[in-house]
Order: structure tokens, then sequence, then C-alpha cells
């Protein structure tokens, strides 16, 4: 039992740490087998292995090398990647800055057009308001005119009944002036020519005739005159009417006209302002 006891002790002091031995240590030990078992085959079984170390030891030698040459390029590879994203990341903040600026101004400029659109709405109510304004004025003008044309067109045959009536006095004031000289044969002579041209024997007598005749032609003469000094004044009247009214319809005309220049013009701006407009709002929203 003892001696048993004693074996084992041997055996174990024998024991080799074989985990942290080397190349060299492992050739040396198997050497040492070799010699106390005398067999060949376990110096064999070390070379082979031997090879097979030195092969696999190569192989991955060469491996590693170029793990370390990826890993350098991946190592490269990501210092640059993480330049290019600082890149990116700086490049991405301007940008962003840049478009909050320009945010901004849009919004300014999109406040400023809302506003300018709020007055322009108020400015296009205020010129519809002066174009139904100007309107009805044209309407009232237009009735005016219509008015002032009835008026005309019965002063015009007033005028040509009074220019028959004046016609057919002046045919009377002829006709009556034919009957003094029928009944004064010497109605055109002078009193004295006709005084000294009388016989002394009716001198009495053809003068009281005369001064009767007289009295009468001087009468109808003077009526004559009057009834065409009236005439003519009459005439005269109504050709300044004739003339003041035709001078207040080419105002009323020329009145309308321009009225309507102005309302073509109103409506012409109107429409003008209202395109612009929508343009503006239409390059706002595509510049949005």
């Amino acid at each position: 039992m003892e001696t048993r006891r004693i074996k084992n002790t041997k055996t174990e002091r024998n024991i080799i740490n074989f985990e942290n031995l080397t190349l060299n240590d492992c050739q040396h030990e198997f050497e040492k087998m070799v010699k106390k078992h005398q067999d060949e085959g376990i110096h064999m079984l070390y070379e082979r292995l031997c090879s097979i170390f030195k092969t696999n030891e190569v192989a991955l030698a060469k491996r590693i090398t170029e793990l370390e040459e990826e890993a350098k390029a991946m190592q490269q590879k990501i210092y640059n990647d993480k330049q290019r994203i600082i890149q990116l990341v700086e490049d991405n903040e301007t940008e962003i800055n840049e478009y909050s600026s320009d945010l901004q101004d849009a919004n300014q400029h999109l406040k400023e057009l809302r506003e300018e659109c709020i007055k322009k709405e108020k400015t296009l109510k205020d010129n519809v308001n002066k174009i139904n304004t100007l309107q009805s004025e044209l309407k009232e003008m237009t009735i005016q005119k219509q008015f002032t044309q009835q008026n005309y067109n019965k002063i015009k045959v007033e005028n040509d009944e009074l220019r028959i009536a004046v016609d057919a006095l002046q045919t009377t004031i002829d006709g009556m002036k034919n009957q003094s000289q029928i009944l004064n044969p010497h109605y055109c002579r002078s009193y004295d020519k006709l005084s000294y041209d009388s016989e002394p024997e009716s001198l009495l007598m053809g003068s009281t005739f005369n001064n009767s005749m007289g009295l009468a032609m001087d009468s109808m003469k003077s009526f004559a005159e009057e009834l065409d000094d009236y005439n003519k004044t009459n005439e005269i009247q109504n050709i300044l009417e004739l003339s003041d009214d035709q001078t207040n319809k080419n105002n009323i005309d020329e009145q309308k006209n321009k009225d309507e220049t102005n309302l073509e013009d109103t409506d012409n701006n109107i429409d003008e302002r209202k395109n612009k407009d929508e343009t503006n709002l239409e390059d706002m929203d595509n510049n949005i």
C-alpha cells in the first residue's frame, strides 16, 4: 500500500504542464520520450506535427498580415468617413441656417404680400364703388342728354314754326308796304319835294290830305319797322339759343366720351393690377 502511494507520488511529480511549453520545450520533451521508450515513431510524429504547425503558422501569419492591412484600410476608411460625416454635418447645418433665414424672409415677404393684397382688395372695392358711381353719373348724363336732345328737337320744331310765322309776317309786311305804295304813290318821296310839286290852287287841300296820309303812313311804317325789328331780334335770339343748345350738346357729348374713356382706363388698370397681383402670388407660392 505504501509502495503504491510512493509510485503515485512519483507519477504526479513527473506530470508536466504542457500548456505553458514552447515549441523548443515540446521538442526537448519529445526527445526525452524517444530516449525513454526507444520509439522513433514518436519523433516522426513530432516532426509531422511541427511541419503542420509551421504550415499553419505561415498561413496564419499571412492571414494576420492581410487582416492587419484590412484593419488599417478600415481604420483609414473610418477616419475618412468620420471626416466626411463631420463635413456633411457642417454643410447641412449651414444649409439649414440658410434655409431658416430664407424661410423667415419668405414668411416676412408673404406677410407683406398678404397686407398688400388686403390693401389692393380695399382699393379694388373703392375702384368698384367709383366705377358704380361713374356708371350712375353716366346713366344720369345719358338721361340728361336724352332730355336735352328732346328739348333740342322741341326747340327746333318751335324754331321751324317760328320761322314759318316770321316768313308769314314778312309776307304780310311786304304786302302792307305794297299797299302803302298803292295808297300813297309819294310814300318814298320827301316832304319838301312833295310840297313843291303840288299845285298852288290845291295847296291847302293837298296839305291836309298829305298830313292825314302821312300820319297813317308813318303809323304803318312804324308798325312795319317795329315788327321787322322784333322778328330780327327773335331770330337772333333763337340763333343764339340754338348755338347755346348745340354748345351744351357738344359739351355733354365730350364729357360723356371723357367719362367713357376714364371708365375704360379704370377697368383696364383694375384688370392689369389684378393680373399682376395673381402673378405675384403664384411666384410667391412657387418660391415657397
